[in-house]
């Protein structure tokens, strides 16, 4: 008897862990891709273990990208470069946005984020930045047929300057890259040339 009682409880611990398994890694994933959770699962017709199956396919893919954080240096021109487009904004609301697009883009580009599948890449950690990042790029090719308002490009504006913030400040579990001095070849944060602001020019 005590045997069958032993079998039985072995059973539904199992039973248990097995259930318990899935819901823990739904919460895991949940936790880190956020409202890109969502996003999936809808994309993937409210099919689970699909979903979760390609968001723990994108972390395994994420972990062999050579993701490298700026030096203190870098950090600070890049500041500079958000402080300088919001003045921009005010005076050209059109080309600031069309230039914070560039600088991300580089800012991207620089941290080791691939330029195919960009946008998977990145959910794994801006998850949060991602939606108002994805409504900026399509204002931004709104901007360029002249199709939108100034409300929609601050908005813009302020999508792209959020993830260019959150991957300026991110620090990944590797070290950080060498710094480089600013106007030499090989420049990490912009390749774009004086801009002016009120009659002043800006170095980019």
């Amino acid at each position: 008897m005590y045997a069958a009682l032993l079998c039985m409880a072995v059973l539904l611990i199992t039973a248990g862990v097995a259930l318990a398994i899935p819901r823990m890694r739904t919460s895991r994933l949940r936790t880190r891709f956020g409202s890109e959770y969502d996003r999936e699962l809808a994309r993937n017709g409210g099919a689970v273990s699909r979903t979760e199956d390609e968001l723990e396919q994108r972390l395994a893919r994420h972990r062999r990208l050579p993701i490298t954080a700026p030096g203190p240096a870098e950090r600070e021109l890049a500041l500079d470069e958000f402080r300088g487009l919001q003045v921009l904004f005010v005076a050209d609301p059109p080309r600031a946005v069309e230039e914070m697009h560039q600088l991300v883009t580089d800012l991207v580009d620089r941290a080791g984020y691939p330029r195919e599948q960009r946008e998977e890449a990145l959910s794994v950690d801006f998850a949060r930045q991602l939606a108002a990042y994805r409504s900026a790029l399509a204002t931004v090719e709104r901007t360029r047929a002249r199709q939108v308002t100034t409300e929609e490009l601050r908005g813009a504006l302020l999508g792209l300057r959020g993830l260019g913030l959150a991957v300026v400040l991110h620090e990944p579990a590797r070290g950080p890259r060498e710094t480089t001095v600013r106007g030499r070849p090989g420049r990490p944060w912009s390749t774009r040339g004086p801009v002016t602001t009120g009659g002043r020019a800006r170095r980019a």
